[in-house]
């Protein structure tokens, strides 16, 4: 698995490499509706474009993550709160009987 990642990671590093040199003319970059006008490479707002984009994406997958993780906690105590009341109900067992002869017929 580890060298698929790396494997992939030199794959798209190359390709943002070669979309750099592939669109190095410079455009002019507006703020509209700030008077205020940059000269660019053309590659560089798109790739700012695309990190913010990728940050954004982790940021809104941790923030799920996080609620998945809050709601199995829920249910983890749940479990464990259910699991002792069971517990609980098997040693007291049904009146005038012991817990070692629920169950068995005869």
């Amino acid at each position: 698995m580890r060298a698929i990642s790396s494997f992939l990671t030199i794959v798209i590093a190359a390709i943002v490499v070669w979309f750099a040199i592939a669109n190095r003319h410079i455009v002019p970059l507006t703020l509209d509706p700030l008077p205020l006008s940059i000269s660019v490479p053309f590659f560089l707002p798109v790739l700012v474009a695309v990190l913010l984009g990728l940050i954004a994406g982790g940021l809104l997958s941790l923030r799920a993550a996080g609620e998945r993780r809050a709601r199995l906690r829920r249910a983890e105590r749940q479990r464990d709160e259910l699991q002792q009341n069971l517990d609980a109900a098997r040693d007291k067992g049904p009146a005038g009987t012991s817990p070692t002869t629920l169950g068995r017929s005869g």
